[in-house]
């Protein structure tokens, strides 16, 4: 079973913050910048999150907040 990870966000710090505490492979995250002027809207980038799946040709695909901080074993 493979698994990308969709990460949209709209608040710097919190996105710096989580990308920190997580553990996924960096081919299979796709991050989402929805700050403005780029913002356009969380469905669209939970969409281009299941895109990215169907390329990927993954089982799941998982959707982070930037607001979670994960713990030692980062998502895993």
């Amino acid at each position: 079973m493979s698994y990308v990870v969709c990460l949209p966000y709209t608040y710097q710090p919190y996105f710096d913050e989580c990308r920190t505490t997580m553990r996924f492979d960096e081919d299979r995250v796709l991050i989402v910048d929805n700050r403005p002027p780029h913002n356009m809207g969380i469905m669209r980038a939970h969409n281009l999150g299941v895109d990215f799946m169907r390329q990927q040709e993954a089982d799941w695909l998982i959707i982070v907040s930037a607001a979670v901080r994960f713990g030692h074993h980062g998502g895993l």
